[in-house]
């Protein structure tokens, strides 16, 4: 598996790589960053941020996504196919044209964007959450405990 660091990323992306394939990428907090034309396959991204962000037609094909946070962005044509997504925020995120396809989709978050646009049809949901109210203290006990656990 190929180790990329957030400056190797943000190069890569700036100099025009189109895929990432079985990589690991983690602990990253980018900003400002433009993504377009990208695949990801067999990847693992954990604990990485993304804020002021644009993906477009940009893909997720088998990919591991842990505790993620896309803050005040945009997708269009954005896919996750055969991912797993948890502990993941997309908070202010405004989507078009994006697809969660055969997911495995857990205790994540859809906040303050337009979540009713992303089709999670065929995806396994298990919290989902779209709204700040949703949250229970269970989530938040649930949480703290499996995060000791790792």
């Amino acid at each position: 598996m190929e180790i990329i660091t957030q400056k190797e990323f943000t190069e890569a992306c700036k100099q025009g790589r189109k895929e990432f394939s079985n990589c690991l990428i983690q602990f990253f907090d980018i900003s400002d960053i433009k993504i377009t034309d990208v695949i990801f396959k067999d990847c693992k991204m954990l604990f990485c941020t993304f804020r002021n962000s644009e993906l477009k037609n940009v893909r997720f094909e088998n990919c591991v996504l842990y505790w993620g946070s896309f803050y005040n962005g945009s997708a269009e044509n954005l896919a996750f196919d055969k991912c797993t997504l948890e502990l993941t925020i997309f908070e202010t995120f405004r989507f078009s044209k994006t697809k969660m396809d055969r997911c495995s989709i857990r205790l994540c978050a859809i906040f303050n964007s337009n979540h009713a646009s992303v089709d999670f049809s065929t995806s396994a949901q298990n919290r989902l959450l779209t709204d700040v109210s949703q949250i229970t203290r269970a989530d938040i006990e649930s949480t703290i405990n499996e995060s000791m656990a790792v």
